[in-house]
């Protein structure tokens, strides 16, 4: 059953790529990762800027609630970060993802205007494309295996599927009825599996605030 787990996001991410039905919205949007790094064995870990943009497609609706899919590039990382009881000086981190948000959004009713406010959460799964660690005095780059705790090769020691939960909100405002409307939103993002695959690892995991602007086409 854990094998099938990420296999979920990607029959979304199938049915986020069907043509659109006409009562359908699809939606771009890009913006800011505000990101660092937590857990137990976290030291210090500053937040730093990234950036991160996608589409998403409201696959179903049932009154207020809709059923919103997401397909988003994201940075992550952090600024002076240095593991707990681990000698060595402070490094940066950089780490970019492919990830699915399955959100459930609701919409809040406002009469008579065109801004629509709404609430948003749900999980979020994602796929690790790249770990790059560069020590911050120096510049010298170091391996992401060696910060998630072993001798092994960066494979052996760095998830490359993580899961997480996102909760934020938003409003979309509707510039010309039946074009559209402009989008913004607020998001905060927590992982829920460390970065590390080894079960002796350092509990190590991502965490992000990203401030998005976007457009969604077909608001109705």
């Amino acid at each position: 059953m854990r094998n099938l787990v990420p296999l979920l996001p990607l029959v979304l991410l199938v049915a986020l790529l069907l043509p659109c039905s006409a009562e359908g919205q699809l939606a771009i949007r890009g913006g800011v990762n505000l990101v660092d790094l937590f857990g137990d064995d976290v030291e210090t870990s500053d937040a730093r800027p990234r950036l991160a943009g996608g589409v998403g497609f409201d696959l179903i609706g049932l009154g207020p609630l809709t059923l919103a899919p997401e397909v988003y590039y994201a940075q992550k990382g952090a600024e002076n970060f240095q593991r707990r009881l681990a000698e060595g000086e402070s490094v940066e981190v950089s780490l970019s993802y492919v990830e699915v948000p399955v959100l459930l959004r609701l919409a809040i009713p406002v009469g008579g205007t065109r801004i629509q406010p709404y609430l948003a959460g749900g999980p979020v799964f994602g796929w690790q494309l790249q770990c790059e660690v560069q020590a911050s005095a120096t510049g010298a780059r170091e391996d992401c295996g060696q910060l998630l705790g072993g001798e092994q090769q960066l494979e052996e020691t760095l998830r490359n599927f993580e899961q997480g939960v996102m909760l934020g909100g938003g409003v979309a405002v509707e510039l010309i009825p039946g074009f559209g409307a402009l989008t913004f939103d607020a998001r905060l993002a927590r992982g829920l599996s460390r970065l590390s695959d080894r079960d002796d690892g350092p509990e190590i995991q991502n965490r992000a605030l990203s401030l998005l602007v976007g457009y969604r086409f077909g608001l109705g």
